[in-house]
């Protein structure tokens, strides 16, 4: 073989190596958008589940989301099954009980997870590594889910859009409001205040609000996982009582603002 054929040969082996390892295009579980609100699930291969990677994924999104929409969240996950998970049990009238089950269930299971989400431009990305490993980073502008409330530091567990219909929620979709789930570990009960739903206003640019704050991690909603994946989690007490210690909201629509709590 002569000199410049081995060299044509050995370039073809280096590009051909260098396909097998290049990052393939994410199976896209689930794409919505609800108004201003992108939401989205995409399946990676495990070996593509690293941090380069899912950062590169996140700022892409950030991107997509800037160029129509106000928020967004991405989810990334390994396998459809796990992308089912983050969907929750989708059970509307489940008992305190069953959805204790079903979180001692979901608990035993620690799946490779990120979620990316975006407010304004504003984006954090967390991970929960194969290993369990917990990391959040902030990679644009400033953390969207870190809001000050009366001095506390709240931190967002989850926001997500729902949809305005018309007498009894039948018809056509009218408009759609935000759903703010906020928690803190701060041994000091502060609810809720109307500063803060003017400050979600202002970062959501929306007049249409509601948010509520939780003292535990323990979030029970049809459509949400079973377990909150970026927390150390505390198994949930026998009695459902015990299980909710306090709880507070506060609802926007228009110019009104209203706020209660409960304990």
């Amino acid at each position: 073989m002569k000199r410049s054929e081995k060299i044509v040969v050995l370039v073809l082996a280096m590009c051909l190596s260098q396909l097998s390892t290049w990052a393939k295009v994410p199976e896209v579980y689930l794409h919505e958008r609800s108004g201003p609100h992108l939401e989205q699930i995409v399946v990676v291969e495990s070996r593509e589940f690293h941090k380069s990677r899912l950062r590169t994924l996140a700022l892409q999104f950030v991107k997509d989301v800037g160029a129509g929409h106000v928020t967004g969240t991405l989810w990334i996950v390994t396998s459809r099954l796990d992308g089912e998970r983050l969907r929750g049990v989708r059970v509307t009238d489940q008992s305190y009980a069953a959805w204790r089950r079903s979180w001692i269930r979901e608990y035993k299971i620690t799946y490779p997870v990120g979620r990316v989400s975006v407010v304004s431009g504003s984006a954090r990305l967390e991970v929960r590594m194969p290993d369990g490993l917990i990391e959040k980073e902030v990679i644009a502008i400033e953390d969207p889910f870190l809001v000050k409330n009366g001095g506390v530091a709240l931190e967002v567990y989850y926001l997500y859009m729902m949809e305005i219909r018309g007498l009894r929620g039948e018809g056509p979709v009218i408009g759609y409001k935000y759903n703010v789930i906020f928690c803190s570990r701060d041994i000091i009960s502060v609810p809720l205040t109307s500063a803060l739903m003017k400050e979600l206003s202002r970062r959501l640019n929306s007049t249409q609000i509601q948010a509520s704050l939780r003292f535990s991690s323990w979030i029970r909603h049809a459509n949400l996982p079973v377990v909150y994946p970026f927390d150390v989690p505390v198994i949930p007490p026998m009695a459902q009582k015990a299980a909710d210690p306090y709880e507070s909201w506060c609802e926007l629509a228009g110019a009104a603002i209203k706020c209660d709590a409960s304990k």
